[in-house]
């Protein structure tokens, strides 16, 4: 009797631990959820007041959130320092955004001394995880032998693995990797299909790298019109060697009509970015431009660089 009486107290009191239990973990639910919807709708005061005491109670996610607020600055002041121990908190338990994050702080010298072994250590931790962003710094830290030695092997291995989980930057690389026959066998097909992967993604350089393959016939046949596309797409984010290529294709009639005024506006873009050769070929191509050619070109280049509509 005393036995069952023991067995009944025993099973009442493990319902109510697991009641008291339930409480705290649904508050600390609610209090992540109230945090997460305030830090994402901007009402950084309330995501500060949410997460602070779950991170103090361990809550990983309640951490690394707190790292990212002292980290830009959202609700309190900026500190990296601070921001820097939270990310740690969180690294330590396994978050992968916090050790990717804590990488980054260790390799830029931010809220903490610059320490590239320990920046490699974040990533590889966060790369094992599948993390693609740090993949990619793995594979950036390999190819250029930052708190490694160098080796392009590897650094294929790692952006390969960013690249096949979208990481425009890891694809970019992989395909100038391919083009250039660096620590592979040189494959243009291969380098088409990463640089294709990463210019839909909007990356300018590999956008111009496209284009280039198409205008110059490399592992594909020549085709002005898709090098005139991918040209004007990097073009328009202000890569200057896009410009510049944009503008000669204006400029000279090869499978597109001359525009002077297209090629000298886009001669005046790069121009503007340094570009030296750009400069030469516009004061060039002034020569033989009515003033108001040259107007409209300048006009057009001023709106273009200051994304001024025209309606």
């Amino acid at each position: 009797m005393n036995h069952l009486g023991y067995g009944v107290t025993r099973v009442v009191g493990q319902l109510m631990l697991l009641a008291v239990l339930l409480a705290l973990s649904a508050g600390a639910q609610a209090g992540m959820s109230e945090g997460l919807y305030a830090f994402h709708h901007r009402i950084y005061v309330i995501a500060l007041q949410e997460f602070k005491p779950l991170a103090l109670r361990g809550d990983m996610q309640a951490q690394f959130h707190l790292g990212l607020m002292y980290d830009n600055g959202y609700g309190t002041a900026k500190d990296e320092r601070i921001a820097v121990e939270w990310y740690r908190r969180a690294a330590e338990q396994g978050h992968v955004k916090a050790q990717l994050n804590l990488g980054v702080m260790y390799s830029m010298g931010q809220g903490v001394a610059q320490d590239l072994d320990e920046a490699m250590s974040w990533y590889l931790k966060a790369g094992e995880q599948n993390d693609a962003d740090a993949q990619y710094n793995l594979g950036w830290m390999y190819d250029n032998g930052k708190g490694v030695k160098q080796d392009r092997q590897e650094a294929l291995v790692w952006y390969r693995k960013a690249s096949e989980q979208g990481q425009a930057r890891a694809q970019y690389n992989l395909g100038w990797m391919y083009s250039n026959g660096q620590a592979v066998a040189q494959d243009y097909q291969e380098a088409m299909k990463w640089y294709t992967k990463a210019a839909e993604q909007g990356h300018a350089k590999a956008q111009f790298n496209l284009a280039r393959m198409y205008d110059k016939s490399l592992g594909v046949e020549e085709d002005v019109s898709l090098a005139l596309q991918w040209y004007s797409k990097s073009a328009e984010q202000g890569f200057a060697p896009a410009q510049l290529s944009l503008g000669l294709l204006y400029a000279k009639n090869q499978g597109v009509l001359v525009d002077l005024v297209q090629a000298c506006k886009w001669f005046k873009l790069a121009a503007n970015a340094r570009n030296e050769v750009a400069r030469i070929y516009m004061e060039e191509f002034e020569k033989v431009m009515s003033t108001e050619q040259i107007d409209s070109a300048r006009m057009q280049a001023w709106l273009q660089q200051n994304k001024v509509a025209v309606l």
